[in-house]
């Protein structure tokens, strides 16, 4: 049953307000007359000032999606590469890598793939080759470098590592490749953090930026990779024990550092030699360190800062701007990072089930909770709250551990995500996470939560609507998730004591579904008849005889058995081994259960 959801490859983008305000009145065409075209061709403008300035715009602009989409079908990548990348200026350069970079963030697989065939890595080799000498220079004479040559080496050298994590976390292919191609450059990695925190008296040595991009290209490679946290502590061979401790006491360290840190560690947990009983504890110090730095941030004026308009006529109002900007997503990423370690986290902690810590499921039952329900109300963030509520319900399903406590947090859990559920507009991901989680409060207190019948009807009804959709191929993974889900919350309503009628308009739906074999899924299938064994597997039931007897279920069972039996046939064993053992299992199970309701009434 496991409905734990792990982090994908799309969690890596950026937190923007901006992607959830409202639709502009102005057309898009209006947009690229009066906007959009004008600075592409001050980009392209043989003035540098002009290139500068519009370059800068044009990174304010890119934030918007919707200007973004408009940049991007001008041909704005194109540009980049043909005419920024190779302009005189450094600083211009070291922006328009920024630029990549976030473009690379917010749209990933399609402009990642883009730079990728147009081998963007050969470009970004050749740059790495110049901060590589640059930091050698730097760190034998740091006193030879003014303010703006070691600005503009930090800024770069974190363009380029930003810009090779964006790349590897777009696809697995990019990130087999890239994963091979950065074992040339750990050495100077690692040289910018020993040096970055050899300083006296905890000052940092680098720029902030600078380290939180190491630090996102260490976690972001270690969340995809094992072989990677293993070189970590044997070829790469960093002290993490010394990094912590400067990063916890340094005064100059953000709290996106702090955070980040703490995920490395969660990382490193799985391949460090300690006791597995000692392994809950460390999670706990984990997430309580993790919270207690984004707990003072303050979500609102940060959004307001992304938010607010920019003039783009002056210089120097861009280049302040930018840095408000660039603090202000800097605290939007911290909070995003904290709610990912926490998933995380709970994700890990359902594979210890030997062993349970009371400091660890007291952060479950209280810190934790309250820091996701709050962020429920917060767009930008709703989707990765509702994934954490999802494995922190199910952990206590998996558990079983302090469930009188859990009642309490469940019921607070169950109102709020059911006030996402009614008053806001919900992707289809984050629908299977707020069903999976009511599903996950249902299986552990039952009838201890009461469902409002009207609320019954409409899970029904968005039921019927999912099933009879028409989708691409595409989307045909998630849909079937998807009803998974609403199956898993419909039958636990389904298995309700003192509710018959509301048994057998589920039930009815259910068996309803199973006579429109073949045009089902064989997944839905599989997980209608593994909730129906559940659902009528006792006589003693209230509802058994009013309506698994009375509306024929067993005969109707019986007529649809080979139906089911093409429907597990047609699933393929080595493209979905396990979904196949499930069927063939489901199957069996039918023949058996079907004898089991002929003789259970004799």
């Amino acid at each position: 049953m496991g409905k734990l959801k792990k982090r994908s490859r799309s969690a890596k983008s950026r937190v923007n307000p901006l992607a959830t305000r409202a639709k502009q009145d102005k057309q898009d065409d209006t947009l690229t007359k009066n906007k959009i075209v004008p600075m592409i061709e001050k980009l392209k403008s043989a003035i540098p000032n002009d290139r500068s300035m519009a370059l800068g715009s044009i990174a304010v602009m890119s934030d918007d999606p919707r200007m973004r989409k408009l940049l991007l079908k001008e041909k704005l990548v194109q540009i980049i590469l043909e005419r920024c990348l190779t302009d005189n200026n450094p600083e211009f350069v070291m922006e328009s890598f920024g630029l990549l970079r976030n473009l690379v963030i917010d749209e990933g697989y399609d402009v990642a793939v883009y730079l990728w065939r147009q081998n963007i890595m050969i470009t970004i080799e050749k740059s790495l080759e110049k901060c590589k000498t640059g930091f050698e220079h730097y760190v034998a004479d740091p006193k030879k470098y003014g303010k703006v040559e070691s600005t503009q080496l930090f800024d770069l050298t974190e363009n380029l590592i930003s810009l090779i994590t964006g790349l590897a976390g777009s696809s697995e292919d990019i990130f087999d490749a890239i994963q091979i191609k950065i074992q040339q450059y750990k050495a100077f990695i690692k040289s910018i953090l020993e040096f970055a925190i050899s300083g006296t008296e905890q000052e940092l040595r680098i720029s902030n930026s600078l380290l939180n991009s190491i630090l996102d290209l260490i976690y972001d490679f270690a969340s995809q990779s094992q072989s990677f946290i293993q070189q970590l502590t044997t070829e790469w061979n960093v002290d993490f024990n010394t990094l912590n401790i400067f990063i916890n006491t340094s005064t100059r360290i953000n709290a996106l550092s702090r955070v980040y840190i703490q995920g490395i560690n969660l990382q490193l947990l799985e391949s460090a030699n300690i006791s597995p009983s000692t392994i809950p504890q460390n999670i706990a110090t984990i997430i309580s360190t993790t919270i207690s730095q984004v707990t003072s941030i303050d979500i609102s004026a940060a959004s307001a800062i992304l938010l607010a308009e920019v003039d783009n006529t002056q210089p120097e109002s861009l280049k302040d701007d930018a840095k408000r900007r660039a603090n202000a997503r800097s605290e939007l990423q911290a909070v995003q990072l904290a709610v990912e370690i926490i998933t995380a986290a709970i994700e890990l902690t359902a594979f210890l089930t030997s062993s349970t810590n009371d400091n660890l499921y007291a952060l479950y039952l209280n810190q934790v909770p309250e820091v996701l329900v709050a962020l429920l109300t917060e767009e930008v963030y709703r989707g990765r709250a509702l994934t954490a509520i999802n494995n922190l319900c199910w952990l206590f399903v998996t558990v079983q551990y302090a469930l009188a406590e859990w009642e309490k947090c469940a019921v607070v859990i169950w109102g709020k995500v059911l006030e996402c559920l009614s008053a806001t507009e919900l992707d289809v991901d984050q629908k299977i996470t707020a069903f999976g989680s009511l599903w996950a409060i249902l299986e552990v207190l039952g009838d201890e939560i009461s469902v409002d019948d009207g609320f019954v009807k409409q899970t029904l009804e968005e039921y019927e609507k999912t099933l009879t959709s028409k989708i691409s191929d595409a989307d045909e993974e998630q849909k079937v998730e998807y009803l998974s889900r609403l199956i898993g919350f419909l039958g636990c309503l389904a298995k309700g004591q003192g509710h018959v009628e509301r048994n057998r308009v589920i039930g009815g739906a259910f068996m309803a579904t199973l006579n429109k074999l073949p045009a089902v899924p064989s997944a839905v299938v599989i997980e209608i008849l593994d909730v129906f064994y559940e659902i009528y597997g006792d006589a003693e039931f209230d509802y058994d005889e009013s309506v698994f007897v009375q509306e024929g279920y067993l005969e109707k069972l019986q007529q649809v058995s080979p139906r089911v039996k093409t429907a597990v046939k047609l699933v393929d064993r080595n493209r979905q081994p396990e979904l196949k053992s499930r069927g063939d299992e489901v199957f069996n199970n039918l023949g058996r259960f079907i004898q089991y309701k002929k003789s259970e009434r004799r």
